[in-house]
Parts: structure tokens; sequence; C-alpha cells
């Protein structure tokens, strides 16, 4: 299958991709009526947007779930590409995001100082899941950018995978995440977390 066309399929409004392909905009050309979107990617060029650009623009207008699966947020790229979606998808209300653990993907700096750059959007997000099953580093500094930028936002929940129990650690990140800075104070932040057994 080398593309789908869904431009008269009016009704869609829930569709599922399972991607083991680097460009998205070669394999979807149009989905123009799309409310609920996950994406699940297999093998896949770091290098490559995780939803192109002009695919975002021409066919997500009226997205209001995204979910994205098979992540990595310790890459820098997909953790900018991430912020990039953001901003194109206008309606969106709610936002599901899973990472996975590479051990052979070297750790980025903290980009907190970047996205705060890019801090002056009014996103609409209300409902924010995050699974983590990787360092919670790079989660933290996009959580600390949703919630500057989402006004509306009601919850956000965190739910981090670890490999071995760590008390001080735990505390640490439910410190940070009750001293962020957040747009909307009614917003309810949850941490969980879970031991993950190899």
């Amino acid at each position: 299958m080398k593309s789908i066309c869904l431009k008269k399929a009016k009704n869609l409004v829930d569709f599922t991709l399972n991607a083991n392909h680097n460009s998205l905009s070669d394999l979807i050309k149009s989905v123009p009526n799309i409310k609920r979107f996950s994406l699940v990617r297999g093998k896949k060029d770091p290098n490559v947007d995780i939803i192109p650009p002009t695919l975002l623009t021409s066919s997500f207008s009226s997205l209001d779930h995204l979910r994205l699966s098979d992540l990595n947020l310790n890459e820098r790229r997909e953790l900018f590409d991430i912020v990039s979606i953001l901003k194109s998808v206008p309606s969106l209300v709610k936002l599901d995001i899973q990472s996975y653990n590479n051990d052979d993907t070297t750790q980025v700096l903290d980009p907190s100082k970047e996205l705060e750059c890019l801090s002056c959007y009014c996103l609409k997000l209300q409902t924010v899941n995050i699974y983590v099953d990787a360092s919670a580093q790079q989660a933290m500094s996009l959580i600390k950018f949703l919630l500057v930028n989402s006004p509306l936002l009601k919850t956000l929940t965190f739910n981090y995978i670890f490999e071995e129990s760590n008390a001080v650690m735990f505390f640490g990140i439910s410190q940070d995440l009750l001293l962020m800075e957040r747009a909307s104070p009614g917003t309810q932040v949850k941490f969980n977390h879970s031991l993950f057994w190899r």
C-alpha cells in the first residue's frame, strides 16, 4: 500500500495507523474530518518528522484527540516535533504520548530553556497523559511546557515506569511537578509510578 486517500470518507472520525514508514506524507494523502488520530510508528529515520508539517496543516484541522506511541523523548528532534504538532492542531483537547526506552540513544541536554523560548501559545488541551519507559528528564521538560501553555488544562497524568525503586527520585519528581508554573491554577497533576520487571 503506497497511500491512503480518505477525502470521500466524510463520516470517518477515528483513525489508527500502525506505520512502519519514514514519511507519513507519502502514506496519508487526506483525512479532512478526522477527530481522533492514533499513530504507532515502527522503524523510522530519526531525522524525519513525526507528522510532516504539510500533512498537519492540510488534514488535521478538526483533530481533537491525538495519541502518539513509540516515541523517544530522549531524541531532541522528537521532543520538538511534538511542540510543532501542538502548534499546528488548534482544536486538540486530548493528548496521549507514550515514550519507550532506547538504551542506544544518547541523552540530550535539558531542553527546558529552549522550550521556554517557544512559550507563547494558548493551547486548548484539557487532558494530557504521558507514559514514559525511559529517563524522566525530557518528559518533565515537556510537562513544564504543556502546563505553562495550556490555560484550559484540567488533568495532566504522568505515568513513569522504572527499573529499580528510588524513593529520593520519586520525591524529587513529585516536588518538581507540584512547583511547576501552570497557566490554569485548577490543573490537577497526577504522578503514577510502577516497577518494570525485565
